[in-house]
């Protein structure tokens, strides 16, 4: 490889890569890699391509124009798992999460124009109706029952429950959140003082696929959870206490979505967007 004196390292989790100064070419896990410009030495410290080094590591890179700063965002979740709910391009939807969530059951509407609303029923059912049919299932997602929209044998508890739109109720009022910056930050605010408590920023990957957050989808649940979709359906599940990220649920549609949540208990929690339902579990 290179000698010692020369040569530049750095490691994460199973990922080595080490650069030699004035050389392009670089190694991660002994695989050579070709460099856009070799590392050197200034008054006795070492620069290295930063691009390399940190999308290498797991980071990602952006330029940002209007400010003239280099950006780095590292992942904040360390797992990824694809489900079985596809975008509107056609790709399946990815959760990002701590390791710590399963999909239990997920249900994908025939029909790409469908948009589902759910609501918490009776003896542990849940309630879903689109534009065209009302839907009873158990937590396992078994149909138990299902009605043409207003149809007349629907009963009344149900009707009652879709006509109020009784989902549950955050523990507290979404006043304390408010959408800033161009729609790119969610800030959780003092009501007393108006100090800003903590700001979450929207990934600059996001931002640069053209995606903003939509403020009236903030909805905090009774577990300290806040929510909030982008205008592309993607979710992201921040930690109502210190706006640290939970999970985020990726849709990145083409066409205008939002996703919106179904609490269900502090292990417990529905999203749906528009065709789609995904029932989740998360493991404390």
């Amino acid at each position: 490889m290179f000698p010692k004196k020369e040569r530049s390292s750095a490691k994460k989790g199973d990922i080595m890569i080490e650069l030699q100064l004035g050389k392009t070419t670089a190694y991660k896990n002994s695989q050579p890699l070709l460099l856009s410009g070799p590392p050197m030495m200034v008054n006795n410290s070492v620069y290295v391509p930063i691009r390399f080094v940190s999308e290498s590591l797991g980071a990602s890179v952006f330029w940002k124009s209007d400010i003239h700063v280099v950006v780095i965002e590292t992942p904040q979740l360390t797992a990824i798992t694809e489900l079985p709910v596809l975008n509107d391009r056609g790709n399946p939807a990815v959760l990002e999460h701590s390791g710590n969530m399963i999909l239990k059951w997920s249900f994908q509407d025939e029909s790409p124009y469908q948009r589902y609303r759910g609501y918490k029923g009776l003896t542990d059912t849940l309630i879903f109706s689109n534009f065209d049919t009302i839907k009873v299932m158990d937590r396992d997602g078994n149909i138990q029952n299902e009605w043409p929209f207003k149809h007349k044998d629907i009963p009344a508890k149900i009707n009652a429950i879709i006509n109020k739109g009784l989902k549950e109720s955050g523990s507290e009022s979404t006043q304390s959140f408010h959408v800033t910056k161009d729609n790119k930050t969610l800030e959780k605010v003092d009501q007393k003082t108006g100090k800003a408590l903590w700001t979450y920023r929207l990934p600059v990957s996001e931002e640069k696929m053209g995606y903003s957050f939509l403020d009236f989808t903030v909805y905090l649940d009774p577990y300290g959870t806040v929510y909030i979709s982008t205008q592309g359906g993607t979710l992201h599940a921040l930690d109502s206490a210190d706006g640290s990220l939970k999970f985020k649920l990726v849709f990145n549609h083409r066409i205008f979505s939002s996703t919106e949540v179904l609490p269900l208990s502090a292990t417990e929690v529905v999203a749906l967007n528009d065709n789609a339902i995904m029932f989740f579990e998360i493991k404390e």
